[in-house]
């Protein structure tokens, strides 16, 4: 398949390319606003260097991935919605409520398959676990903590500060709260009626959003589910119990298998793949509006506070 790819700011893109090229596909076309950081890419998979994402989507690729800065998923995303052309976008989807709803409307006009999750939605970690709660297993479900560990120090830095800050990236508790927020709803759905979070900043005193928050979710049948954003540690992890009557599930990545399978690199790309072919997304678009929608009012409902 022709695959291209729309933006490096992230080592995602990067990652996806060496997985792509193990299945066969190497990436055909790259853009990004950085000429030079394009052309090493170019260089490294023989990929097609192009001026600009208008430019990509006049070869007809067969599917997109685009990795670039959040707040300009618009933007890139546009000249392949508007043709039906299938597209990955990196979480998160957007930064505001206005651009969600541009891209949710593109796609639905245009019939363009779109993907956005966390990649550990499909991660070789925590398959078992999410067969276990769509079975039932763990008897009356009470609820589910999903523990998400991601150091910023290194978003603090310049040339990434974009990540950090809200209206650029998301932050933290939007970036990295989407990887929780998405384990969750993959074990116990979306049906959720009340959403609250609280952050704080107790490290990295000069960050733009937070380095340490809760997410706290409460279901119309009593299920309560909370994510923990852990930023201000040197620990990287991730983890997804699931709390029930008869027993208690956990998962976590890493789990001493292989690196990119675990995190869902691999299972993602499969995915997207198997989308192109089928041009049915394996997560439906509300569910995705839905999981961004719950994370941006939470950002809207609390704010950084500073400690020591």
């Amino acid at each position: 398949m022709r695959i291209g790819f729309v933006g490096l700011a992230l080592s995602h893109p990067y990652t996806f390319a060496h997985v792509l090229a193990g299945r066969g596909s190497p990436p055909a076309f790259v853009w990004d606003n950085d000429p030079d950081r394009a052309r090493d890419f170019a260089a490294s998979f023989g990929t097609v260097l192009c001026d600009s994402p208008e430019a990509m989507a006049e070869h007809a690729p067969d599917g997109v991935m685009v990795c670039g800065v959040a707040a300009n998923h618009v933007r890139d995303s546009l000249p392949f919605l508007l043709r039906g052309i299938p597209t990955f976008i990196d979480r998160p989807l957007a930064v505001n409520g206005a651009d969600l709803a541009s891209l949710v409307e593109m796609a639905e006009q245009s019939g363009a398959p779109l993907l956005s999750s966390s990649i550990l939605r499909f991660g070789e970690a925590f398959r078992g676990l999410l067969a276990a709660a769509k079975a039932g297993d763990a008897g009356t479900v009470l609820g589910a903590t999903a523990t998400i560990c991601h150091d910023i120090g290194a978003y603090l830095q310049p040339g990434n500060t974009w990540q950090d800050d809200p209206a650029l990236g998301g932050g933290s508790l939007v970036t990295m709260g989407l990887h929780g927020l998405e384990l969750v709803a993959a074990s116990l759905g979306t049906d959720w009626h009340c959403v609250s979070a609280v952050t704080s900043r107790r490290r990295y005193s000069q960050s733009l959003s937070e380095d340490m928050a809760v997410l706290t979710l409460q279901y119309g049948d009593g299920r309560i589910a909370t994510v923990h954003v852990v930023c201000g540690g040197g620990a990287q992890g991730y983890s997804l119990t699931l709390f029930g009557s008869d027993r208690t599930f956990r998962a976590e990545a890493p789990s001493g298998g292989e690196t990119l399978a675990d995190y869902g690199y691999t299972g993602t790309v499969d995915r997207f793949l198997e989308m192109i072919r089928t041009r049915r997304s394996p997560v439906p678009l509300r569910e995705t509006r839905t999981i961004l929608e719950a994370l941006l009012h939470a950002r809207l409902q609390t704010w950084p506070t500073t400690g020591r």
